[in-house]
């Protein structure tokens, strides 16, 4: 089956609000998990599994926080520094 992304209005005015640099790394990890979501370089794991909450990695600093919403349907949430997805 395919995987789903969508979006919450949160994700969209952190993807404003990051570099080009990021930007880009951002889209190509979407990509990459559209694909493979279990791709070694994307780092795809738990937070909190209470709340079916993920994070895939972009690039050293910054990861994508999102919820699963079926098995192949996730809600994106945030992007985030490693900082602020430590603290959910």
């Amino acid at each position: 089956m395919k995987t789903r992304l969508s979006e919450t209005p949160g994700f969209r005015r952190d993807v404003k609000k990051i570099s080009a640099e990021v930007h880009k790394r951002l889209e190509k990890s979407l990509n990459q998990f559209l694909l493979d979501r279990n791709h070694p370089g994307l780092h795809f794991e738990v937070i909190k599994k209470s709340r079916n909450l993920y994070s895939i990695r972009v690039g050293r600093n910054h990861r994508v926080i999102m919820k699963e919403e079926a098995p192949d349907s996730y809600i994106l949430l945030r992007v985030a520094v490693h900082d602020v997805y430590q603290r959910l």
